[in-house]
């Protein structure tokens, strides 16, 4: 297949295309620099510039795939303006361009579409619940996904990660957590009896791996995450014992850690940026790390056959040798 990805040098994007090109496709990859991500990509990838494919000089044809993940993804700072710029506006005209022309969309969602469920394990079959402006533009980029499937001028199919781990991702949720127990600064908010259910980056490809070029995948949304949730206090207590490290005890609890948040937004709305480039904690952050959740993958599992390769011991291992390979971490 001739395959065009979205987001290629990022984080999960970037694991993708390795995939795909190891798998034998042409893979062509939408960057905004083609030198700068020239060193990025695999010698066999093509690297396009985006405002070549957003112009319409790139050739789509039958038999082809879009695999969508470029997105800004949540993080401290981002307006409500960038969110829907470039989330929702780049979906919009790569589906405008797409339609007609190529076998299948497959758009990169997130489970954030579902907010905070009281209840689970959540499934597809669960309603849109955002809490702020990023899930908001991601619940958008869905409509406007599923509004183009039910036009009938294009399959598409919608994947919708959890949080996930892995090599190159500096700024990531389990990266972070690494560091600062590593750094001896970490303490648990809350109990730490709240699960969350992560999902490697390489289980995460499957996923995409499985949809594409997959008759039976298209209109159809899946939830792409790990086999099962994992409570707070045995992931710390895993991440610190690859890291070699004793386990963190300091616990804060929820009500005045969510002051110190309130606190710490206020300086940052000042200018006052005192723990570095963001908050070091915030009350979104609380929410992650307090929140109780898990995700259902039976969809994926009955219709594609997706069967996550890694647990939790597994992949935190691979994971913390990783960051340690790419200077993440300190060298033991």
């Amino acid at each position: 297949m001739k395959i065009l990805v979205t987001g290629s040098t990022g984080f999960i994007g970037s694991h993708l295309v390795d995939a795909l090109v190891e798998a034998g496709h042409d893979v062509f990859c939408a960057v905004r620099n083609p030198e700068k991500a020239a060193g990025r990509l695999p010698s066999r990838a093509v690297a396009i510039p985006i405002v070549e494919i957003l112009a319409g000089r790139f050739p789509f044809s039958q038999g082809d795939a879009v695999l969508h993940l470029a997105a800004i993804r949540h993080r401290w700072g981002a307006s409500y303006e960038e969110y829907f710029s470039a989330n929702v506006g780049l979906t919009e005209r790569l589906l405008e361009l797409s339609a007609g022309r190529i076998e299948q969309f497959v758009y990169c969602s997130s489970i954030a579409v579902f907010g905070w469920p009281r209840k689970g394990p959540i499934d597809e079959s669960n309603p849109y619940a955002p809490l702020n402006a990023y899930e908001q533009s991601r619940v958008q980029c869905e409509r406007t996904v599923l509004k183009w499937s039910r036009s009938g001028k294009i399959n598409t199919t919608i994947l919708r990660p959890s949080i996930a781990y892995g090599r190159r991702d500096p700024t990531g949720m389990l990266t972070k957590l690494a560091t600062m127990i590593d750094r001896g600064i970490y303490a648990t908010v809350g109990t730490g009896e709240n699960r969350v259910q992560l999902a490697h980056v390489e289980d995460v490809v499957q996923g995409f791996l499985r949809v594409a070029g997959n008759s039976r995948a298209f209109g159809r949304t899946y939830i792409v995450t790990g086999q099962s949730p994992i409570r707070i206090n045995r992931l710390v207590e895993m991440v610190a014992k690859a890291l070699g490290k004793p386990s963190p005890r300091w616990r804060i609890p929820r009500p005045p850690a969510y002051l110190a948040a309130l606190g710490l937004e206020g300086c940052y709305a000042l200018g006052w940026k005192v723990t570095g480039c963001e908050p070091i904690i915030t009350r979104e952050k609380i929410q992650v790390m307090t929140t109780d959740r898990h995700y259902s993958i039976a969809r994926a599992q009955d219709e594609l056959g997706y069967k996550p390769r890694y647990d939790y011991p597994t992949g935190i291992d691979h994971f913390i040798q990783g960051l340690r390979q790419d200077g993440l971490l300190r060298q033991e």
